[in-house]
């Protein structure tokens, strides 16, 4: 992926992007999640980010006959993980937000593991995720 193209990722995040957040209980365990979120009104660049990254496109109804339907990228897990860290080094407003998605990113291990033991998370990890 080229430079300029990941530069104008990330402008586009920075003002029509947010890091959604979520906690959940799943299994008997609290989850955290922090994943990337654009949504606009014009398709192509959440296409083009799809097609160069994976994850799936929504698109929402028009409200009303005045607006126009809206399209919204949200890719979870390493897919989240592979933009956010490919456009944190061309971001100005989001900067901080990436930088903290991806430390709580850090605290989880693969499919449910942290540090390779499932469903072990040690304490110090946890409470560093309740305050991200």
């Amino acid at each position: 992926m080229t430079t300029p193209l990941l530069e104008y990722f990330a402008g586009l995040f920075d003002g029509e992007g947010c890091v959604a957040t979520s906690i959940y209980q799943l299994g008997g365990m609290i989850r955290y999640r922090a994943y990337p979120k654009i949504t606009m009104t014009d398709p192509r660049p959440i296409y083009v980010l799809q097609e160069m990254f994976g994850g799936t496109v929504q698109t929402v109804p028009p409200r009303s006959s005045r607006h126009k339907p809206q399209y919204g990228w949200s890719p979870t897990g390493t897919v989240g993980v592979a933009f956010l860290a490919a456009i944190l080094p061309y971001t100005i407003v989001k900067k901080r937000e990436i930088e903290l998605a991806l430390e709580l990113r850090s605290l989880i291990g693969p499919r449910g593991q942290a540090h390779g033991k499932p469903y072990c998370v040690p304490s110090e990890n946890q409470e560093r995720r309740k305050q991200l």
